[in-house]
């Protein structure tokens, strides 16, 4: 939403083809390409050269769908290290989830979620679970998944404990709003950080345990054909979605 409307805080170049999160098969590969033959199902990387290691300032220079062309289309041409293989276990459609999702916490923590993403993976990675959402119908759907503690998003700065960690994911699509966050989490004495997307080894990480453990993303009910692009967008912006918003490209 932020790519589209020019508000996307990285690099937008002019004409951007958006969206970063597929998966699809490869059709043909170039005489340099290692890891991927034709056929091969895969799955895209929204920051191929984040390869492992801490975040540095040289991997924004290359970001599906703002600083280099995106994935909204029927054929993209993509570097190799942008693509990973799909896990056996998961459609097309499931696997378009994958790209922007977090990996999996080590056995013992708490792992806070605050979209509708694979089903109980962290529940199963022996983290216990905070989910966060907007509405008393999703809260039921996530409890179902098997979330250890549901939080509506407008009360989840009251449910901080002293010293806690307020971890921003992504950037809002709406219109600004004033917030005194002194008020809201200073007597709280809390850390607030960006998160960003993981790098490629913990990608392929995840992936593996997707596959191990046979863990399906949750996908809304309404799956939109490509001709109708524009209304997923539509879809995104209404926040009634139950799971991800997708689009199949026809013939997937």
């Amino acid at each position: 939403m932020k790519v589209r409307r020019g508000h996307y805080p990285l690099e937008i170049i002019p004409k951007v083809t958006p969206l970063s999160d597929a998966a699809g098969e490869v059709i043909s590969v170039g005489s340099e390409v290692i890891n991927f033959k034709k056929n091969e199902k895969v799955v895209t990387a929204m920051n191929g050269d984040f390869t492992s290691g801490p975040i540095k300032q040289e991997i924004f220079t290359r970001v599906l769908g703002s600083s280099i062309h995106g994935v909204a289309a029927e054929y993209v041409v993509l570097p190799e290290n942008f693509l990973l293989p799909l896990p056996r276990n998961l459609s097309f459609i499931e696997g378009s989830t994958l790209c922007l999702e977090r990996p999996l916490r080590d056995s013992g923590s708490t792992s806070q979620t605050g979209r509708l993403g694979p089903g109980s993976g962290h529940g199963r990675s022996g983290a216990k679970v905070v989910a966060v959402t907007s509405s008393a119908a999703k809260a039921e759907v996530l409890k179902q998944l098997g979330a250890d503690h549901v939080v509506n998003y407008s009360e989840s700065f009251a449910a901080l404990k002293m010293d806690g960690l307020v971890a921003l994911v992504g950037f809002r699509s709406g219109k600004p709003q004033e917030q005194n966050i002194l008020t809201s989490i200073g007597s709280s004495f809390a850390t607030m950080r960006m998160v960003y997307v993981g790098p490629r080894s913990q990608y392929e990480e995840m992936n593996r345990f997707i596959e191990q453990h046979n863990i399906h993303p949750l996908v809304d009910k309404e799956v939109f054909p490509f001709q109708n692009l524009r209304e997923s967008f539509t879809s995104l912006a209404s926040m009634k979605y139950m799971g991800k918003v997708c689009v199949a490209v026809v013939g997937s």
